[in-house]
């Protein structure tokens, strides 16, 4: 895939039956400069027949959506250019979702912030500054807020693993590739940049704490000077990642 210009903008069509959830898709969007609006429906055929999906670049699509649902509808345009973000006020469709090759999962109500997130990660794919062969997103967060059940899948050794972000040790940062350390079992490698899983894990507890750690504060046994010891491993604090981190940890009382 091609790059594309910086000054190109890139075409969003927003499908969902919910009027008031249209509209604050349609103001995040009109806040994002490098994004362009070219229609809004509340069901799946009307888009299908406005649009040719090979040249749209982003859909934002509800799940719970009459007629189609917009896990069918993703399902049956996979093959095509446009990148599916769901929009959502429903958990339990995470890992459909992500069998539907999404983007990303936002869980509504979501902040512009967390839409800002979303949108990069598409941008990343069609500008083809991380694409793999065409694959789908390597990762995709089960965002449930305030509960003990957060999730994330990955894609390793051709499986699709899910791994628990309390069981997260920290993560390693290898090139183009991530190892996530675990509680309990081997490290999970995964195709993908530090920077790009940064976006993703919930911060608190995830810091990116080095160019090369993302750590799990639930899970340091003690700091000490520009070092972190978790599981027994000692980990280094760059020093320009160091400020939000002791930060966090002044404000909760931990030194």
């Amino acid at each position: 895939m091609t790059d594309r210009s910086q000054d190109v903008k890139l075409s969003v069509a927003v499908v969902d039956d919910e009027p008031l959830a249209r509209n604050m898709l349609v103001r995040y969007i009109t806040q994002m400069p490098e994004l362009e609006l070219v229609g809004q429906y509340d069901n799946c055929i009307a888009c299908y027949e406005a649009h040719d999906l090979d040249v749209l670049d982003i859909l934002l699509l509800d799940v719970h959506i009459p007629d189609i649902s917009g896990i069918q509808f993703a399902r049956t345009i996979a093959k095509h250019k446009a990148r599916v973000i769901f929009t959502t006020a429903h958990t339990e469709h995470a890992y459909e979702a992500y069998q539907a090759h999404a983007v990303d999962y936002l869980l509504k109500p979501f902040p512009f912030d967390r839409f800002r997130v979303a949108i990069q990660k598409a941008q990343e794919y069609i500008t083809g500054k991380r694409i793999t062969n065409g694959s789908p997103a390597a990762i995709l967060p089960a965002e449930i807020p305030d509960s003990p059940r957060r999730f994330i899948f990955v894609k390793s050794d051709y499986k699709t693993v899910r791994l628990s972000l309390d069981e997260i040790l920290y993560v390693e940062g290898l090139q183009e590739y991530v190892r996530i350390h675990l509680t309990r079992g081997k490290p999970v490698i995964v195709l993908m940049s530090l920077k790009r899983l940064a976006d993703i894990l919930p911060s608190p507890p995830f810091f990116r704490v080095h160019r090369s750690y993302i750590v799990n504060v639930e899970q340091l046994e003690f700091v000490q000077q520009r070092s972190i010891t978790i599981a027994g491993k000692e980990l280094s604090i760059g020093k320009n990642y160091s400020s939000e981190f002791f930060d966090y940890l002044a404000e909760h009382s931990i030194l």
